[in-house]
C-alpha cells in the first residue's frame, strides 16, 4: 500500500492511501490522485511496481517535471519515505504496512 500525501509549508493537506499500484497523478480528472495546480501536467507522474518488484514513482514526461530536492529526475525508488515536487506541489509517498491498526480509546 501507498499513502500519497500533499504538502503545504511541510504539513499534510490532504491523504490518500492506494492499497493497488499504478496511481496516477497528474492535474487531470482521470487521475487516481489529482493535483489541480497549473504546473502539474495532465498525466504527470504514476507510482508502479518496478521490474524488480520495487515501487516507484516514474515521470511521464511531464512539462515540468519530477524533482527530488533540486534535481529533476525520471524516477524516484520509494525504499523509503519520500518527499519530492510533483511541478510545484510538494508530495510525500511512503509505503505503509497492510496490518490493521490498533484502535486506541481517545480517553486513555
Amino acid at each position: 500500500m501507498i499513502a500519497v500525501r500533499v504538502l503545504q509549508r511541510g504539513r499534510v493537506v490532504r491523504e490518500a492511501v492506494f492499497p493497488e499500484l499504478p496511481v496516477p497523478l497528474g492535474r487531470g480528472p482521470g487521475n487516481s490522485f489529482v493535483l489541480p495546480d497549473p504546473s502539474v501536467s495532465r498525466e504527470h507522474a504514476r507510482v508502479e511496481l518496478g521490474e524488480d518488484g520495487q515501487p516507484r514513482i516514474v515521470d511521464l514526461g511531464s512539462r515540468n517535471g519530477l524533482l527530488l530536492g533540486r534535481r529533476v529526475v525520471q524516477e524516484i525508488l520509494l525504499d523509503r519515505r519520500v518527499v519530492c515536487r510533483v511541478g510545484r506541489v510538494a508530495v510525500e509517498l511512503e509505503r505503509v504496512s497492510e496490518a490493521p491498526t490498533l484502535e486506541l480509546d481517545a480517553r486513555e
